[in-house]
């Protein structure tokens, strides 16, 4: 009697062993998975704000680009308008001159 107990009590210690190794590697597996995840993430997060900058670097240099077009066109019509005015007043003063002549003929 006293030998199967002390046979039960080392398949018992052998069972117990046996499921703390399990356990114990289940620990190391998580561990390991867990630093895996952490690390994809992390190299993900990396790369979308490397993504992220270069797009808002790329919208703000279009933004600029359309900026100075908008200027410069806006100078240019200024200019064209300015031209165009002065044009009216040639036109105006020129015909003014004109019937002046006419008027003073008759």
């Amino acid at each position: 009697m006293l030998m199967e107990r002390i046979e039960s009590k080392k398949q018992l210690e052998a069972k117990f062993q046996d499921i703390y190794r399990k356990i114990q590697a289940n620990r190391d597996f998580t561990k390991s998975e867990t630093k895996r995840v952490q690390d994809t993430l992390m190299a993900f997060r990396s790369r979308f704000e490397h993504n992220l900058k270069s797009l808002k670097d790329e919208f703000e240099e279009k933004i600029r680009l359309m900026r100075e077009f908008n200027r410069e066109d806006f100078k240019k019509a200024e200019k064209r308008l300015d031209n165009l005015e002065a044009a009216i007043e040639q036109e105006i003063s020129d015909r003014v001159t004109e019937t002046d002549q006419i008027i003073g003929e008759t």
